[in-house]
């Protein structure tokens, strides 16, 4: 490999690098993000479970905006590497790498994997958690209207259902 073509691929390296490193900052933040909406779950707290959410969209929107980085970048690294076939996998460049990069981007890589793990793990919970306070809420909104509907005092008019006046007087 050439002087040049080298320096090339180091510059590809480092530019992949840069953007693994900011991705997975974006994933850490992502954790934060996902504790909090685990604590508006918990506490019912809507407010704080919609801060949470855009928190989450503008890190999703972020993290798309790393990932077109780095498919930009691969063209780059497989051509600094004299590659053919197309690559856009980390765990199929990462290996070709000279040594002292390749071990370098493979302790990036597994951080990067272990934060998107975490969050996907989070995530699981956080909607595991909304699941059973919607269930929740839904059996308190039926226990509400069985007990409407049970309640035989009034009809739907306000009138007493065993006669005598309705709660508003509407003959006048």
């Amino acid at each position: 490999m050439d002087k040049h073509t080298e320096a090339a691929l180091r510059r590809a390296i480092g530019m992949l690098e840069a953007i693994l490193v900011r991705e997975t900052g974006l994933h850490r933040e992502m954790l934060a993000v996902a504790a909090e909406k685990r604590d508006g779950i918990l506490a019912g707290d809507l407010e704080k479970l919609e801060k949470a959410v855009t928190a989450e969209r503008r890190l999703v929107a972020g993290i798309e905006d790393e990932e077109k980085k780095r498919l930009a970048v691969m063209p780059l690294l497989k051509s600094g590497l004299g590659l053919e076939a197309p690559v856009e996998k980390l765990s199929d460049i990462i290996p070709l790498f000279p040594a002292p990069e390749r071990e370098k981007m493979r302790g990036i890589r597994d951080r990067l994997v272990a934060a998107i793990e975490e969050v996907r793990i989070r995530n699981r919970h956080n909607s595991e958690l909304l699941k059973t306070s919607l269930a929740h809420v839904d059996s308190f909104l039926h226990a509400i209207a069985d007990a409407v509907r049970a309640n035989a005092n009034y009809s739907r008019g306000g009138k007493r259902s065993a006669g005598g006046p309705a709660i508003i007087d509407r003959s006048a």
